[in-house]
């Protein structure tokens, strides 16, 4: 690999690099069709403008029209789980080139529906047959999928009790009367079961639904009747967070204007920037500002996560771009070893210290990081992330499920890899993982000493 020595020179010239990796494609068409289906398609002109996730769900979406074309096919389901898919559209945000109300506009024209502008930032339902058009338009500098994480538990909530909001009422004589809750979450009645909530006095008559999004499972209820629980003289009030990022913020205004004293989430967004404010953060400061106290679930999620500055090891990786050195120290340790039990699905998100060019219009990432998770072996790939990030957004994101098809067969090692494309080393670099909560997905550390960057124990491996 040619490495320049000039930064500021591959600033200038990164476009006409993708451009010229995208017309490349047609002399490596054997490699791509080697790689896993994560991979096959992530290099194309859509991908350039929507990203691999878009650009691949545009790619099946085509294939299932051909074969119903050819005959019975059943309905279409993204391979993708991260995807919010829902009836033939899926949910994304949208960057503006420069006019994000041109931009609002022309994906209504799209067939874009429940379409949000915030700033710069449009989120809507877009039709997955109008992504190519998507793609066309001028007005869009870059688009990706909205994906975000439902922070819901799996226990009955025990919070009214431990938290001695029971003998606050009684001591006190105070149940919330004269104040309004407002909830963000995913739906509030979309099973249908408000009504039988309110005939048992688990939710008061009354509940303020400002806006509802039915993609969901109505875990914005759920937190309801955990609210009147506690405060069961409050007024409630619910909006859905379930429509973009743009959607979310503009959510967190509603319910200011609506009266809310407190608000209370229990969903993140990937693409929510962990080195400066977003826009759903900046939404927040503003209802804190108005005299509104908000809460948002954290997840406890604190300990799955890897923070360091990249390093850079002198090794190149699978794309011909520099591997992080996981070794903090004189050693050397290219890939970072997990372990994925049989049956189980880890999600992972990547972001670095660079401007999000979805928060901070004229800006953008200056560095290309692409995360690849191998099989045992260490050379098999089995999932990727590699979207174009110069002036975009410093994010990389992808999900794996271990089905037990891989040639290891039960053996749940798999080993991770940070390269480093185009750009100055990043100062600062975090990931965090989600798993389904159906097995253990873990670090495990097997030298004499912990590796404890993040907060976790993790295997280093030199390859």
């Amino acid at each position: 690999m040619v490495r320049l020595s000039a930064v500021e020179r591959w600033r200038r010239v990164c476009a006409q690099l993708f451009l010229v990796m995208v017309a490349c494609l047609s002399l490596v068409a054997p490699t791509l069709a080697e790689m896993g289906p994560e991979v096959k398609g992530a290099q194309t002109a859509l991908a350039v403008k929507l990203g691999r996730q878009l650009a691949g769900l545009n790619q099946e979406f085509l294939s299932h029209i051909k074969n119903r074309g050819a005959g019975s096919a059943p309905a279409f389901r993204a391979s993708d789980r991260l995807l919010r898919v829902e009836n033939g559209f899926v949910l994304v945000d949208a960057v503006a080139a420069a006019d994000a109300k041109a931009l609002a506009n022309d994906v209504r024209a799209l067939g874009g529906r429940q379409v949000a502008q915030h700033r710069g930032l449009v989120s809507a339902l877009v039709p997955i047959h109008a992504l190519e058009r998507l793609a066309a338009l001028e007005s869009l500098q870059f688009a990706r999928p909205a994906m975000y994480l439902l922070q819901a538990g799996s226990v009955t909530s025990q919070g009214d009790i431990a938290q001695a909001s029971d003998v606050a009422r009684t001591t006190f004589g105070v149940d919330g009367t004269g104040a309004t809750v407002g909830v963000i979450s995913d739906s509030y009645d979309c099973n249908s079961g408000a009504a039988a909530d309110v005939a048992a006095g688990d939710l008061p008559a009354n509940v303020n639904v400002l806006q509802e999004a039915c993609a969901g499972i109505d875990e914005g209820r759920a937190m309801l009747q955990i609210v009147h629980d506690v405060a069961p003289g409050a007024s409630l009030a619910f909006q859905t967070g379930a429509l973009g990022r743009a959607g979310f913020a503009n959510g967190i205004g509603a319910l200011v204007a609506a009266g809310a004293d407190v608000i209370v989430d229990d969903l993140f967004y990937f693409a929510e920037p962990m080195f400066q404010d977003g826009i759903i953060a900046q939404a927040v400061d503003s209802a804190y500002a108005n005299g509104v106290a908000y809460f948002s679930s954290a997840g406890n999620a604190g300990a799955a996560s890897y923070e360091s500055a990249f390093r850079d090891s002198g090794v190149s990786g699978p794309t011909g771009g520099m591997l992080h050195d996981f070794d903090p120290g004189p050693g050397l340790a290219v890939v970072q070893a997990l372990s994925i039990p049989v049956g189980a699905t880890m999600t992972l998100v990547l972001q670095w210290d660079q401007p999000f060019r979805s928060v901070s219009p004229g800006s953008g990432a200056v560095t290309d990081l692409i995360v690849i998770l191998s099989a045992a072996d260490g050379l098999t790939r089995v999932a990727s992330a590699n979207d174009p990030n110069i002036g975009n957004d410093p994010i990389e994101a992808f999900s794996f499920t271990n089905d037990g098809s891989l040639p290891q067969g039960d053996d749940p090692r798999f080993y991770l890899r940070i390269e480093r494309l185009i750009g100055p080393d990043p100062g600062l670099m975090k990931y965090m993982y989600v798993d389904d909560g159906k097995n253990g997905i873990n670090m495990k550390n097997i030298e004499t000493r912990p590796y404890d960057e993040g907060g976790m124990e993790l295997e280093l491996v030199v390859v």
